[in-house]
């Protein structure tokens, strides 16, 4: 127990300390929080350093002048302001079942627009909220709706302005699609939507090209051929690439036999440019294709023969003498050598040239035909 004189002694020695930090400025409350201390405010250093008077006066950056917002992109497809959209939803409701009702062993179509892409995708509301498996394709489908609308909102495209002309002493490979953009020469393509509009219309000449080319992927060591496959291939590779593999003349491709290409149920690669054709003989100059696009949707021109044309007694002898000539349909201003094929093949057709060595024929006809 303290005795009153060293009790004493304490509080003096207390007090004492009190006033010692009171007086340095660091006497606080323990109940207030604690503030750290301002910064030195040191001095600004105006000297000039030695070769400042070679330097450019600088000036205040300007603002970056913000770019036009692009229009909006997504649109539900039946409230789509393009007309053939619009035809697609009405098509889609009327083919597509609700997936929840066939799990159910019950059919219903696709009235409801899933509102996150704008498809439509189930029978009713309620069954859109169910259906889980819908949410992992969900963001496929919402790009695929503002692609569609992208194409059509009438920006100037520049993904689609592909190079006609590849050197002989230049390789290209088809390990990828940077790699093919970069060896035949195409624009550096930097944005996921450009890639996707690019990729989409280049797919169907490309995958015919990555299997007749020499340089192709598919190959005995990656097992995406067979022996016998390799076999056929090497032969028809041998007559695609020569040995100067040079561009031939128009006589000398008149002469020599084309290499037919068939495409059975040609829906959409009917409906391709002609210059993305055009790539398959850009790479082989000096042989003749001849692609023949064969279904019961393949498209052909608006103003082709449809039905047998009548029977003229007084036109059969002329035409005897002189040759079938097949009349040219304007098809648009820029293709002007399209002709009607009806009377060589019997069914609704078209031929027209794509390249010098490169002919496109069109047939709609069903396949037992």
């Amino acid at each position: 127990m303290a005795t009153p004189l060293l009790r004493t002694a304490l509080v003096r020695s207390a007090k004492r300390v009190a006033a010692t930090s009171t007086s340095r400025g660091h006497a606080r409350s323990f109940s207030q929080p604690y503030q750290r201390p301002s910064p030195i405010q040191r001095p600004i250093n105006n000297a000039r350093p030695l070769f400042a008077w070679a330097r450019k006066p600088t000036t205040a950056p300007e603002a970056a002048v913000s770019e036009p917002d692009h229009p909006e992109l997504f649109y539900p497809l039946s409230e789509s302001p393009y007309e053939d959209v619009r035809a697609r939803s009405k098509r889609i409701q009327s083919m597509a079942p609700c997936p929840v009702c066939l799990s159910h062993r019950e059919r219903k179509l696709a009235a409801f627009e899933c509102p996150d892409c704008g498809f439509p995708s189930h029978c009713c509301e309620d069954h859109w909220a169910k259906d889980a498996e819908h949410a992992k394709y969900c963001d496929r489908l919402r790009e695929a709706n503002e692609d569609e609308h992208d194409l059509r909102s009438g920006r100037k495209i520049t993904e689609f302005e592909f190079n006609t002309f590849q050197a002989f002493d230049e390789a290209v490979s088809f390990a990828s699609w940077d790699m093919f953009w970069f060896t035949r020469g195409f624009k550096s393509i930097d944005s996921a939507r450009s890639r996707r509009h690019a990729t989409k219309a280049l797919t169907y000449p490309i995958t015919i090209l990555s299997v007749l080319h020499e340089h192709s992927p598919h190959t005995l060591r990656n097992q995406r051929i067979t022996n016998e496959g390799a076999r056929s291939l090497a032969a028809l590779r041998t007559n695609l690439h020569t040995t100067a593999n040079v561009e031939l003349s128009p006589v000398e491709k008149a002469e020599r036999p084309p290499i037919r290409i068939f495409i059975l149920g040609a829906r959409s690669e009917s409906n391709l440019p002609l210059d993305l054709w055009h790539q398959i003989g850009c790479l082989f100059p000096s042989s003749v294709f001849h692609i023949y696009l064969i279904g019961p949707q393949a498209s052909i021109p608006t103003n082709a023969t449809r039905q047998p044309p009548p029977s003229d007694p007084s036109s059969s002898s002329s035409s005897s003498k002189s040759g079938y000539e097949p009349p040219i349909l304007p098809l648009n201003s820029t293709v002007t050598n399209t002709r009607d094929q009806y009377k060589n093949y019997g069914f609704p057709s078209y031929s027209v040239t794509a390249s010098p060595n490169v002919r496109v024929v069109g047939i709609q006809a069903h396949y037992h035909e």
